[in-house]
């Protein structure tokens, strides 16, 4: 858990409406009610702010003085954001074919002026509250995500340490295979008489072998994994060996 992530914090309202008694005595009145509140007059100004801030709600007069309150509903909707705004509307017109146009554009609910102080709070609480929970629960899946991705980077790096694993392993079995075989003709009297030249000459080129190819695996810089008869492996690719 995260507490400072999860606590609280005061809804931002962006109010857009070019009453200026309106906006005070909602202003005043979400204010006391410990919500942050932004008033502007005209829509360019409200796209300005929705812009650079990020609101827990929308109050959005139906008329302004430069765009329909249909259209900036629309232009707001078009925005990208990670976290759902919801969006009231504020008309004086009772035409339901009116309010069906504001749902149409994206709005989630209406008040219709003059409306009541104990109406506009409870709207406002419902949304912001609504908006809030959306939030945080975008905030858990964020974070589950990038859990899922840790997890996910964990087992591609165990992965390739096995595959590694498995690498080294093929690499190596083949020198070793002959050293041990030498030494157990050795053992078995394959050599009449003590270890030959031959025997000799044999087990060195095998020690040699696995000498390089432990040198050459030191050098590694880079690997690429690919399949072989079911195993998983990985092509290394050692930096050139320094000039003597």
């Amino acid at each position: 858990m995260h507490p400072a992530d999860d606590a609280p914090v005061a809804p931002n309202v962006l109010v857009v409406d070019d009453d200026p008694q309106l906006c005070e005595m909602v202003q005043r009145a979400l204010g006391r009610a410990s919500y942050s509140v932004h008033c502007v007059a005209r829509g360019a100004d409200g796209l300005r702010w929705l812009e650079a801030q990020e609101p827990d709600l929308l109050l959005l007069d139906l008329m302004l003085p430069d765009v329909s309150g249909l259209d900036l509903c629309h232009q707001v909707r078009e925005q990208t954001r990670e976290v759902y705004l919801p969006i009231i509307m504020l008309t004086g017109v009772l035409d339901p074919e009116r309010r069906r146009e504001c749902f149409a554009a994206g709005a989630d609910d209406y008040i219709t002026k003059p409306f009541a102080i104990g109406d506009l709070l409870d709207r406002v609480r419902a949304w912001t509250g609504a908006r809030q929970r959306i939030r945080a629960a975008h905030t858990r899946a964020l974070r589950e995500q990038a859990r899922v991705r840790q997890l996910d980077e964990q087992i591609a790096q165990d992965e390739a340490v096995l595959a590694m694993a498995r690498t080294m392993s093929h690499r190596l079995n083949q020198p070793l295979t002959i050293l041990t075989s030498l030494l157990d003709l050795q053992k078995a009297g394959a050599y009449p008489g003590g270890a030959s030249e031959q025997f000799w000459a044999e087990l060195n080129a095998a020690a040699q072998d696995l000498i390089g190819r432990v040198q050459e695996l030191g050098r590694v810089v880079r690997y690429a994994p690919r399949d072989e008869a079911g195993f998983r492996l990985v092509d290394l690719s050692p930096s050139q060996p320094r000039e003597p």
